[in-house]
């Protein structure tokens, strides 16, 4: 009696899932990321590694020396590695042959094993010396700050094109944004990271003339995390300003 041999399984093997999402991956999620060709994937994976060392290799070739030590020891720790594992197999299994190509595969894995750890380490490491350094506070200051000094340029402009327009100032900020959709989003800014945003104040100009210079127009919401509030001027410049500052521009102002 013969035995019958069994047919294959049907369904996907884990080879064929995994060719079909990197093929995926190349094909569908690259180029709708990134906008690039099907054809510059494919090369770019294939000889991409060329355009790397032609880009980096006249940095190597300025310290070539420096790397010998290193490369010496790394070909020699090589050697002792596929002897002692030629050694280890003959005793243990005589039977199975280790070649220089599975040294070669061996530390292949080890350096990029390696690489990935120093690489997890390292911005590990970085990212928690970033959020516990003064700076990244310092950032998020100055972003608010920027964000008010940028908001009071666009009211500025805006304003001279309403006087153009229409041969005065407008009576509110409300009024102005009315005619502008784009002033809409600036009116109004969060004086603090967290906080509920505030509207500008507008101290009207003349209403039939452009204003001077150094006449201030608007005054933004009071930056707590900066000490400071942001100015505009009749020329659409601005620029923060202090408590005491801020008391001798508006004192000159009633003058």
């Amino acid at each position: 009696m013969t035995e019958e041999i069994p047919s294959p399984k049907s369904g996907c093997s884990g080879r064929s899932v995994g060719i079909a999402l990197l093929l995926s991956f190349i094909f569908l999620f690259l180029p709708a990321i990134g906008n690039t060709s099907i054809g510059e994937i494919l090369f770019r994976l294939v000889a991409g590694w060329a355009f790397h060392v032609r880009r980096n290799s006249p940095l190597l070739a300025d310290y070539w020396s420096s790397l010998l030590f290193p490369l010496g020891c790394l070909v020699t720790g090589l050697w002792f590695f596929h002897r002692f594992a030629v050694w280890w197999l003959h005793e243990k299994a005589p039977g199975v042959k280790w070649r220089p190509r599975h040294s070669m595969a061996a530390l292949g894995i080890l350096l990029g094993i390696s690489g990935a750890a120093i690489a997890m380490s390292g911005i590990t490491h970085q990212s928690a010396w970033m959020m516990s350094e003064q700076w990244t506070e310092d950032r998020g200051r100055k972003g608010i700050r920027s964000l008010a000094v940028s908001n009071a340029k666009i009211l500025g402009l805006a304003l001279f094109e309403y006087h153009d327009a229409h041969g005065r100032y407008p009576a509110t900020l409300d009024e102005l944004s009315k005619a502008d959709n784009l002033v809409n989003r600036v009116i109004r800014m969060p004086a603090t990271r967290n906080g509920l945003p505030e509207p500008f104040l507008f101290l009207k100009p003349g209403a039939s003339e452009f204003s001077a210079s150094n006449e201030v127009v608007l005054i933004s919401p009071y930056i707590p995390e900066s000490d400071c509030w942001v100015v505009g001027f009749g020329d659409a410049s601005a620029r923060p300003v202090n408590e005491p500052e801020l008391n001798k521009l508006l004192i000159k102002e009633k003058r």
